[in-house]
């Protein structure tokens, strides 16, 4: 049994993501209209920046002095090589679906026991204790120009959204919201660099071994009165 990294989750799903978009690229790169980006993008284009030509150039690394699209967990020590994605945690609560007690395993109470002491015993040592969070990741997009960050915003939305049935078998209820990001571009962490975020919020447990044998359980109430 291992913690629940929803991190580590989302990250990986994510580079799976690029990974079979890159594949799918490169597949069909004689007849590009075929592929899932094309279908996605299309002929948008604002002015002369065509949309699609922007992300099959940020995905294969075409753009000379361009480094790798990547996405990191924090953000990236320098901006050699950019655009990037950071993956940020603003915000983490208990989730709605707890227990009064700690979501036990394998609980089985008696209903003449007042301590139903089988929980105990299930959360022993070869038991396991969770709680559910309700939790939203930011990626922050960090790009050269406005026009990259719009691009990648809505390419990384269209990704997410694509894949969302895979996704919301790792964490729960996905929901998406975005927005600009108002930073002083000759005072913020990235001179002269545009930002924009891309807000994904979700549903999780986490289990872990219980640390002691002898876990106390809270006693389960019962009602003394008599009905009107």
């Amino acid at each position: 049994m291992t913690v629940v990294l929803p991190e580590l989750t989302l990250l990986a799903h994510l580079e799976v993501c690029l990974s079979k978009l890159r594949n799918d690229l490169a597949l069909h790169h004689a007849e590009p209209e075929k592929t899932w980006l094309y279908r996605v993008f299309g002929e948008l284009k604002i002015d002369a920046y065509r949309y699609f030509d922007e992300a099959h150039a940020l995905l294969l690394q075409l753009t000379p002095g361009q480094g790798p699209f990547t996405i990191t967990l924090g953000f990236p020590e320098q901006t050699a090589g950019m655009p990037a994605v950071a993956l940020l945690l603003p915000g983490e609560d208990t989730g709605k679906t707890n227990a009064i007690g700690m979501n036990p395993e394998l609980a089985e109470a008696d209903d003449d026991d007042y301590y139903a002491p089988g929980l105990a015993a299930a959360a022993g040592s070869n038991g396991a204790l969770g709680r559910s969070f309700s939790a939203t990741y930011n990626l922050m997009i960090i790009a050269h120009t406005s026009q990259q960050t719009v691009m990648i915003y809505h390419l990384l939305r269209a990704l997410l959204i694509g894949s969302m049935p895979q996704l919301a078998g790792k964490l729960a209820l996905p929901e998406l919201r975005g927005r600009d990001v108002n930073i002083d571009p000759e005072t913020g962490p990235y001179p002269g660099m545009a930002m924009r975020q891309l807000s994904i919020s979700f549903s999780y447990e986490s289990r872990v071994p219980a640390l002691f044998d002898d876990v106390p359980v809270l006693p389960i109430g019962r009602f003394l009165g008599h009905p009107a």
